[in-house]
């Protein structure tokens, strides 16, 4: 008598591959049915080299095809899997920095609210931002944040953005430093309009940038004598051509220098 002993095909499933992070170990498993019997596994990595064994720890640099294959008895069978480096670090990933505007910036203003975000994300892959820095908010998620510079502050705008491939679990830090200017403006107490090059006008000195600029200037009669909706318009301390008296004139001022409201309103005194 004979006994024949009837194996089944080996059926090779492999698990791991697909996405993985470049420079960090990956494991690749191979696996065949039950009914198939014992049998030797051999892998073959570009890059890498000849692995034996139905489960390797491989790191791979750049993307490429592992291909796995199982000998017994009865043959080979061979399977290939694909390892997709995903190496966040080597994306042209970066952060800008807008006003509110939407305009571009590389200068922060106190008082003023700065949008970060993080760009050039590729579209065929979900990413994880997180952001930590120094001003408020302190931390958020998403590919954007809008931060608060503090009134006055002199330190500048700092945040870390931790971009995180949610596939292979890589990781990449983005920063944003951007220095922070102060938005000065100052509104001269007294002036003489007596042509001397010195002191000769009265308006408001402002920094940055300067919208929706109004200035108005009455008389102790509450008469108007000047109003402007241009930063750099001085009074010259006349009225549809007439020299006004020395006097005390009261102004009101309303503009939104860098972003930020402002409203102003005081004396200033003709002198000549």
């Amino acid at each position: 008598m004979t006994t024949i002993s009837v194996r089944e095909a080996a059926v090779l499933t492999v698990s791991g591959g697909g996405a993985v992070c470049g420079g960090e170990e990956t494991t690749l498993t191979a696996s065949v049915n039950a009914g198939a019997g014992g049998g030797t596994f051999s892998w073959v990595i570009p890059g890498v080299g000849t692995l034996s064994g139905p489960q390797v720890r491989v790191t791979v640099s750049a993307s490429t095809m592992a291909t796995v294959s199982f000998t017994n008895d009865c043959g080979t069978v061979s399977e290939m899997v694909a390892l997709e480096v995903i190496d966040a670090g080597s994306g042209a990933f970066a952060v800008e920095a807008t006003n509110a505007a939407g305009l571009l910036i590389d200068t922060a203003f106190s008082g003023n609210a700065v949008t970060l975000t993080v760009v050039g994300l590729p579209a065929d892959r979900s990413f994880t931002v997180n952001w930590s820095g120094n001003f408020s908010p302190a931390t958020a998620s998403g590919t954007s944040i809008t931060v608060t510079v503090p009134e006055g502050t002199t330190q500048p705008l700092d945040y870390v953005a931790t971009i995180t491939d949610d596939g292979a679990g890589c990781a990449v830090e983005r920063r944003a430093r951007l220095a922070v200017s102060q938005s000065r403006f100052s509104i001269p107490e007294i002036f003489s309009p007596n042509r001397d090059g010195t002191n000769d006008g009265f308006g408001v000195y402002v920094s940055g940038e300067v919208t929706d600029f109004n200035l108005v200037v009455f008389n102790r009669w509450g008469n108007k004598v000047f109003s402007t909706t241009d930063p750099d318009a001085r009074w010259d301390g006349s009225k549809d051509g007439e020299p006004q008296v020395p006097d005390v004139y009261y102004y009101r001022a309303k503009f939104v220098q860098n972003g930020t409201e402002r409203t102003e309103a005081g004396e200033v005194t003709l002198v000549r």
